[in-house]
């Protein structure tokens, strides 16, 4: 999956970014958007629609959440930021990094594997630690749930009461 196609799906709102629950349907959407076959012509999706027809839904449910899960394991705590919608800035940072640290183009960025992405912050953030004398630390996703738990606790908190 690269830049662009996260773009794409997280414009579809696909439920597999954000782990609720789906349907055939959003597997055929899915499936195609990652598809080597992917344009925009109605006569290509037909097509496409027609080819994947026969395919066991078990198997590219299971191969689906295989591969998000694989695409996401260096993503540091991206995948739980899903619910606030942090994706379109994320998507920007990402640009912006890597067009000022390497000068590629927008459509060279928006080309790479998330994964190698995720693995370059990992590398880009470690270097720039070490220059100004810190160590660079992930966010674990288990720190960012605790993060979450905390900052939705004080969201209630400050939340209006209804007597």
């Amino acid at each position: 999956m690269t830049l662009y196609d996260f773009y794409v799906l997280d414009g579809v709102e696909s439920p597999f970014l954000s782990k609720q629950e789906y349907t055939v349907g959003d597997i055929a959407v899915f499936l195609w958007i990652l598809s080597t076959k992917h344009s925009k012509e109605s006569a290509d999706q037909k097509k496409f629609a027609e080819e994947i027809h026969e395919i066991k839904i078990l198997e590219a449910e299971k191969g689906i959440l295989e591969y998000i899960e694989a695409t996401f394991n260096d993503a540091d705590t991206l995948v739980e930021q899903k619910k606030d919608k942090a994706y379109a800035p994320y998507i920007a940072y990402q640009i912006d990094l890597y067009a000022k640290e390497y000068g590629w183009s927008i459509e060279q960025i928006m080309q790479i594997p998330l994964r190698q992405l995720f693995q370059l912050n990992t590398v880009i953030g470690s270097r720039y630690a070490k220059q100004s004398g810190n160590q660079y630390t992930k966010m674990t996703r288990v720190e960012a749930m605790e993060a979450k738990a905390i900052l939705d606790e004080v969201k209630k908190q400050k939340q209006p009461r209804h007597n």
